[in-house]
């Protein structure tokens, strides 16, 4: 097996503290995933946008808590807009990730603003009752 020579510096060990580390981003993402039932074990459903070629939104949903995930894949900031009666709520809106992405409820959809290589969860309010 080939060893960097960079391998003191380029280690679990050296990522472990530092806050913007793909190891902390890690730890940081199966942390919200496990006090998070909806990540765990809701259903998933995709939901329409209007930037189809460059940001996925989705649902994550229980019975009793509803999370929207939008990632947005280009090199550009991209303003997304969702209707609402894809996510049925727009009230009680939390970022999970804490990210610079910003979720507003305006005439009837959703307008998120993405900085560019993101993702954001959204923990919405309740679940909709069926």
């Amino acid at each position: 097996m080939c060893i960097r020579d960079s391998y003191r510096e380029v280690n679990v060990a050296a990522q472990h503290d530092h806050p913007k580390s793909l190891s902390s981003y890690y730890r940081k993402l199966i942390g919200i995933r496990n006090i998070t039932p909806a990540l765990q074990m809701g259903t998933f459903r995709l939901v329409s946008t209007d930037v189809p070629d460059h940001v996925l939104a989705y649902v994550r949903e229980t019975k009793s808590q509803r999370v929207l995930v939008v990632g947005n894949f280009s090199d550009r900031d991209q303003l997304v807009r969702i209707p609402i009666g894809e996510v049925h709520s727009a009230e009680g809106v939390q970022g999970l990730f804490g990210s610079e992405a910003i979720l507003e409820a305006q005439n009837g959809e959703l307008t998120v603003s993405l900085p560019a290589k993101i993702l954001e969860a959204f923990l919405l309010g309740e679940a909709r009752k069926q």
